[in-house]
């Protein structure tokens, strides 16, 4: 892999569902075209071209801290039903120019292998550091692991309309706007955002963003 200025990397594995074979051919494909989704949705939140291993785990550069977030729901929404697990590893500019971007690729990838290990024991942990969604940082916040943790889990529990749904709550100014979008009453769309438990979950995600953009890079 060439090397990059970029000091954020994210690694996403995606593994085989339990009693299925492993495909990584089948994995790579997969992982590709949510690299492209992603891009295609949101480019701002990608600072270079991404790359995916022989042994499916897609690595992807990104532009800030503060994209973790974005990209993490953009990869796991484009993979889903699939099982994922991420490692986000966030350097300084400065160490990122001293150790280069193969090093901080490595160490997600090495977290990706612990997480996707854990995922696929059925095994719960409470240790932050076995948590689906891992952040390497300076000053490692056990606290953002298990909110990314939770709110990835709380979208892969939501119905596809459920999702849909609480994605355009998220950017619209009403729910009358997204009732109106989805000809639907308002009363359905306030049913479906609180039956996915989203004024919970905003909380979570204004959280993590507050935590993301406050990493000292």
């Amino acid at each position: 892999m060439t090397k990059s200025s970029c000091a954020v990397v994210l690694a996403v594995r995606l593994h085989a569902r339990s009693g299925a074979a492993r495909n990584d051919a089948e994995a790579v494909d997969r992982l590709r075209a949510a690299a492209v989704a992603l891009g295609e949705d949101t480019p701002e939140i990608l600072a270079g071209p991404s790359d995916t291993t022989q042994d499916a785990v897609l690595v992807l550069p990104l532009s800030s801290p503060a994209a973790v977030l974005g990209a993490v729901l953009s990869i796991a929404e484009t993979l889903r039903p699939g099982k994922t697990t991420f490692a986000a590893s966030i350097v300084s500019m400065d160490e990122a120019s001293r150790t280069g971007a193969e090093e901080t690729v490595e160490a997600a990838l090495l977290a990706s292998d612990r997480a996707a290990t854990t995922a696929a024991s059925g095994i719960v942990e409470t240790d932050a550091r076995e948590s689906r969604v891992l952040v390497l940082a300076p000053g490692r916040d056990g606290v953002l692991d298990a909110l990314l943790d939770l709110i990835v889990e709380a979208y892969d529990a939501m119905t596809e309309r459920q999702r849909q749904i609480v994605s355009l709550v998220r950017n619209s100014e009403t729910q009358q706007q997204v009732a109106k979008h989805l000809s639907i009453s308002r009363q359905a769309v306030n049913q479906s955002v609180m039956a996915a438990g989203w004024p919970h979950l905003r909380l979570a995600e204004e959280a993590v963003a507050r935590r993301l953009a406050s990493l000292p890079l």
